[in-house]
């Protein structure tokens, strides 16, 4: 009995050496990854030369005197006149493009904010993480017992 004791504590003693000599550090936690700063896709030109020629005309423009401009002001009411079904259906298609596309850059928008909002909790969690566990390895570190009366209930 006697010599497995001592062996137990010259194994205690040494782990000691071993612990004394290794330089702990606490765990280095760096902010998460963020990608570059963009502006706000809602304000993106793009969107903003949709919003400004999506109507398409719905009348000839043609304007000027002598037969080639009377020519032209009529083939254009003519055509225009016979393709009116067509450019209102696309006009209306248009329209709902833009649309659609204000509010897909609206929700992108919104997720890009969440995805944020998100990486900066996340960073807080971590550093929270990271201070809890330099607390408790430096109170390790430094041998804090127990009394021997506790066994942990």
């Amino acid at each position: 009995m006697g010599e497995a004791a001592l062996r137990a504590s010259e194994l205690v003693e040494q782990v000691r050496e071993r612990a004394n000599r290794l330089a702990w550090a606490p765990p280095a936690h760096e902010p998460l990854e963020r990608t570059l700063e963009r502006r706000r896709l809602h304000d993106h030109p793009g969107l903003t030369y949709a919003h400004r020629h999506w109507a398409l005309p719905d009348h000839s423009s043609e304007t000027g005197r002598g037969p080639k401009a009377w020519v032209r002001r009529v083939v254009g009411r003519f055509v225009f006149y016979a393709l009116r079904h067509y450019l209102q259906a696309e006009r209306d298609l248009m329209g709902h493009l833009v649309r659609l596309n204000d509010d897909l850059a609206k929700r992108c928008d919104e997720l890009t904010e969440a995805h944020r909002e998100l990486l900066d909790e996340l960073d807080s969690r971590f550093s929270d993480a990271a201070s809890s566990q330099e607390k408790l390895a430096t109170m390790l570190d430094r041998g804090v017992q127990r009394p021997t009366g506790d066994r942990g209930a």
